[in-house]
């Protein structure tokens, strides 16, 4: 299943095109948005420490975090997002043991994981425990 951009509650920040929440704290103020449903942060600096910001995003169905700092370590956080559908992680450092952080997303369809770390192993792993879900790597 490909993911669709909803634009009626999507938030992007694009490189060149806007400034961007490039820190903790310019990540917990786009956190404030309760019904946010998409967020789009690709290619800006934010790390792990920044994900755990968007963990009150709990409506949160679509993230891209591509060319971003995420590693394993961000993944725990996105993995509280029970809602979460379509998860962009492309050029980032994660690898099969981070995808073990998303077992519990049963809503979850697609994960595109291009450039990474990530092996069919650890694809075959996360497709046998969440039901539907697709991992492009």
């Amino acid at each position: 299943m490909r993911c669709r951009r909803r634009f009626d509650t999507t938030l992007s920040f694009e490189p060149r095109r806007s400034t961007h929440p490039t820190s903790s704290d310019g990540l917990r103020s786009v956190a404030s948005l309760a019904s946010l449903t998409s967020l789009h942060i690709p290619d800006t600096p934010i790390s792990d420490e920044a994900m755990k910001s968007i963990t009150d995003l709990q409506d949160l169905e679509e993230l891209n975090v591509a060319g971003t700092r995420i590693t394993d370590e961000g993944l725990k956080e996105i993995g509280k997002l029970r809602k979460l559908r379509c998860l962009t992680i492309n050029r980032t450092r994660v690898t099969d043991e981070g995808l073990e952080h998303l077992v519990g997303l049963t809503e979850l369809a697609n994960v595109e994981a291009f450039e990474t770390g990530v092996t069919g192993r650890g694809a075959g792993q996360l497709t046998a425990a969440v039901p539907g879900v697709s991992v492009d790597y």
